[in-house]
This record gives C-alpha cells, sequence and structure tokens, in this order.
C-alpha cells in the first residue's frame, strides 16, 4: 500500500525522512498530472515547504478515499454535479 507507506514518512518524527518523501512525492505527481510535463511546476517540488504541504494535503485524501462515501460515488452523482 504506497499511499499508507508515503503517509508514515510524511508524517514520520524524522524531519529528513518527511522532505525526502515529500520532495518523491510532489515531483513524480507533478511530473504525471499533465499531458506535457511543465518543467516549472515540476521544479516545486525542490521547495521543501511546497513539497511536504502539497504531498500531505494531497496523499491525505488518497489515504481517505477523497472521503467518498462508495467507490463510484462521483459517477452515481453526476446529474447533481451536469
Amino acid at each position: 500500500d504506497f499511499v499508507a507507506a508515503y503517509r508514515k514518512r510524511l508524517l514520520s518524527s524524522d524531519e529528513a525522512e518527511r522532505l525526502a518523501a515529500a520532495k518523491a512525492w510532489t515531483t513524480w505527481e507533478c511530473s504525471t498530472s499533465e499531458l506535457f510535463p511543465d518543467e516549472e511546476h515540476i521544479a516545486q517540488g525542490d521547495d521543501p515547504r511546497f513539497a511536504l504541504a502539497f504531498a500531505r494535503i494531497e496523499n491525505h485524501y488518497f489515504f481517505n478515499k477523497g472521503f467518498f462515501e462508495y467507490d463510484d460515488q462521483l459517477l452515481r452523482n453526476v446529474d447533481i454535479i451536469r
């Protein structure tokens, strides 16, 4: 379970471990979240404060399954969104 493994590292009492995990998470996410990678966006992972905040927030949502009540909640309720 990669999300739980990263959660453990992002919440570690060891600052070096937290920052290394945050940089890895943020660099990966910024590299894969766009069709055409944006080097400026990817470089945001080099800022430790940004990387830690970004990774912790995103990991928190993934760990809690987006706070959905069930897996296909978004699809079941698409008519509400439209």
